[in-house]
């Protein structure tokens, strides 16, 4: 939305600006914001229940008219983000969120594989969490599938750029998979494939045990047949000893 005035960034850290200028905002006006962002349109009752729930219902609707008056006075230093429709809240449709904008552009990445993706788009994906110093309620199930969004379309795009001959772009993508979930498999699988691909045995090798370190360690759990049969062909267990292991955990142990 290139054209839109105000900008809020809710991925990996809350941020507002306003034609490119940070707007300085207020605790409940902030959560306020991410609400109607995340949820959409909703009326005023819902908005003071999900941002006040421990508070009576009389102190809810008090919290949110106050909010709502230092928006739509002018205490932010430019118009309200917010527009007031009858006894529902939304925001205003020119504010542009890196939410939907990842939502948006990971539905067109899984259903139009052949769509040329540049760095930008993975950078979107790399952001970091909903919002992750929150403890609100609200966020924990958006927290979570835009968790899993981010890392099936980071796996999408390492195995995109793997089968185009993009090592570097790929492995980016396949290790950002593993930062966003450190116990998915299948993100370790892709950065493997990456290694292998690129004639890097000892890499594939080394990034298997670090893997399997830490799984047993964290989980105790073992790497499933699917991950073992990549590098099977080079894998020696007698020589383990012999192959340098990337987990934190093996080398305080050294």
């Amino acid at each position: 939305m290139p054209s839109a005035m105000f900008r809020l960034t809710l991925l990996g850290y809350w941020d507002l600006s306003y034609n490119g200028r940070p707007v300085e905002v207020p605790t409940g006006a902030k959560r306020l914001l991410a609400l109607l962002a995340l949820a959409g349109r909703r009326d005023r009752s819902c908005v003071a229940g999900r941002l006040w729930p421990e508070n009576p219902e009389s102190q809810a609707y008090a919290n949110l008219r106050a909010v709502l008056w230092r928006l739509r006075h002018g205490t932010l230093g430019v118009p309200s983000p917010v527009d007031i429709l009858g006894d529902s809240l939304v925001l205003r449709d020119d504010v542009a969120v890196d939410v939907h904008e990842l939502t948006i552009c990971a539905a067109e990445i899984l259903s139009r594989p052949e769509r040329a993706v540049g760095q930008a788009v993975l950078a979107l994906f790399k952001s970091g969490d909903l919002l992750p110093h929150w403890c609100d309620d609200w966020l924990f199930f958006e927290r979570e599938r835009l968790r899993q969004l981010r890392v099936h379309v980071l796996e999408a795009l390492a195995d995109k750029w793997l089968a185009q001959g993009c090592y570097l772009a790929a492995l980016d993508a396949a290790l950002s998979a593993v930062e966003v979930e450190p116990f998915r498999e299948s993100a370790h699988r892709a950065a493997i494939r990456v290694h292998l691909a690129e004639g890097n045995v000892s890499e594939a090798v080394r990034h298997y045990w670090y893997f399997h370190d830490l799984i047993h360690q964290e989980l105790r759990a073992n790497p499933t047949e699917q991950i073992t049969a990549l590098v099977r062909p080079v894998l020696d267990m007698d020589r383990r000893a012999r192959i340098p292991s990337l987990s934190p955990l093996a080398a305080g142990s050294a």
